[in-house]
């Protein structure tokens, strides 16, 4: 049987089917929604926890300069964040990096997902119209030429050799044509790299 060629995918937002099926960008998103997280956090654990207290003392003993009065006391103190407030500072810093890391590591993935999904796509535009070019006329005509060398061979106004080139002639062509028909099915196999699903399955 003839291999037929896979014709181009219809034209999509590659960027956002990349992102909700490459196993790498939702590792990147997971990265920076952790340091995200864990900055709000340092920053929490980094003020200084205020400590309220109540007493009450109760006077059962009376004397002529103190009559006994019952004491209510109450109060809060602050500690002053001096080695923790570095600690969570650095912290935060850390955190701060780790989200700018991930977001340029993001940019930079998308990036290639686009310039090698437009690479891939004129390529496959090109095997596609070589396929059907080999096809619809350079094969049939190669094809017409064997068979009119072979009717001249047969009644011998072509000589042997006219008749083998007319033979390697469609050979090659079918050859060109298998070949540039295969290459579709390797770009698809590039795009489902490229976008962590088949391009044709994205479109529907």
């Amino acid at each position: 049987s003839v291999l037929a060629p896979l014709p181009p995918p219809a034209d999509a937002d590659w960027l956002a089917i990349a992102g909700e099926h490459r196993p790498e960008l939702a590792r990147l998103a997971a990265q920076r929604d952790t340091a995200t997280a864990a900055q709000s956090l340092a920053r929490t654990e980094g003020l200084p926890d205020p400590a309220v207290w109540a007493g009450y003392r109760l006077r059962t003993a009376q004397t002529a300069s103190d009559p006994g009065t019952d004491l209510v006391s109450l109060g809060i103190s602050i500690p002053i964040p001096t080695g923790s407030g570095r600690r969570a500072r650095g912290e935060i810093a850390g955190w701060v990096d780790a989200a700018r890391a991930a977001d340029q590591a993001t940019e930079s993935l998308l990036d290639q997902i686009s310039g090698d999904m437009r690479a891939l796509l004129a390529r496959w535009v090109r095997a596609t119209d070589k396929t059907h070019t080999y096809d619809q006329n350079l094969v049939p005509s190669a094809q017409d030429t064997l068979d009119a060398s072979l009717n001249d061979f047969t009644v011998g106004r072509t000589d042997f050799a006219s008749l083998f080139d007319a033979e390697v002639t469609l050979l090659n062509l079918d050859r060109a044509r298998i070949r540039a028909a295969t290459e579709t099915w390797q770009l698809r196999a590039r795009a489902f790299s490229v976008l962590g699903i088949h391009p044709e399955a994205s479109s529907r």
